[in-house]
């Protein structure tokens, strides 16, 4: 994910203003494995109900496997495409007209200098793109 965002992007998206994004990796990888952690559990699930009456022996296992994979895919897909859209959103000139007159920073942003901004709006757009 850091190659496909760019290095800077990733640091905004993933680090903390404390360490000056050094932690991004990090954050980034909890982030994951807290997903996958909520995928399994949902696949292994959804898999319990349909290979009930399977006489397969590793139609449970491979229905898990292939559950797991596709909302993996899903949720990095949509991470993706969270950050294209901030990063569009904070190129966009016409910003602030659009909201209230604030600024991308003054609209996303909490701390004290707006500084998380970016971090803020991937996580919001991808919290929506999750619960949509």
């Amino acid at each position: 994910m850091n190659t496909a965002l760019g290095a800077g992007t990733f640091g905004r998206a993933f680090g903390t203003a404390q360490r000056a994004r050094m932690d991004a990796f990090r954050n980034c990888v909890a982030r994951l494995a807290r997903a996958e952690h909520q995928n399994r559990h949902q696949a292994v699930a959804e898999c319990d109900e349909s290979t009930a009456a399977s006489t397969s022996a590793s139609a449970f296992g491979q229905c898990v496997a292939a559950t797991m994979r596709a909302k993996s895919r899903a949720d990095r897909r949509a991470n993706m495409n969270a950050a294209r859209t901030c990063k569009a959103e904070r190129a966009d000139t016409a910003f602030a007209s659009a909201h209230d007159g604030k600024t991308f920073a003054e609209f996303y942003g909490t701390s004290a200098n707006d500084r998380n901004a970016y971090g803020k709006c991937v996580s919001a757009h991808a919290k929506a793109q999750n619960d949509a």
